[in-house]
């Protein structure tokens, strides 16, 4: 498990940052999934999010630690993937998605690798870059 990974999962809550119009538009989300050493997301097709992550791949994720000032900032390229098998995965790690999507071939179900990902960590007074 990555450095970046083990800080999303123990933030729980964390933000993507598309644009939108030329302006940032961020949600919140909580399903991530680690796989072969690269982060994935998931949404709905029918969503804007998923809209602005087609048209500008473009995107930075930022998550904080509660009741501290620690931060987690993600910059990288999204990767819309097809793969029945990732999407199989993706349900596995994140089981609340099975709620809303049912079976990894449920057809709104999308899912997102994020590609040249770049990450900074801040946490008691210094700043890392992570792999």
């Amino acid at each position: 498990m990555s450095k970046v990974f083990e800080l999303l999962k123990e933030y729980g809550v964390f933000y993507v940052a598309t644009v939108k119009d030329g302006m940032p538009a961020v949600r919140p989300f909580g399903a991530v999934m680690e796989y072969n050493g690269e982060l994935y997301i998931a949404t709905a097709n029918f969503k804007d999010v998923y809209k602005q992550l087609i048209t500008e791949k473009n995107v930075q994720l930022a998550a904080t630690k509660a009741g501290t000032l620690d931060w987690l900032r993600i910059s990288g390229i999204a990767e819309e993937v097809s793969e029945l098998s990732i999407k199989e995965k993706m349900l596995q790690e994140c089981p609340v998605l099975v709620n809303i999507f049912k079976s990894a071939d449920n057809e709104v179900f999308a899912v997102f690798r994020i590609k040249d990902m770049h990450a900074v960590s801040y946490a008691a007074g210094n700043c890392e870059e992570l792999k």
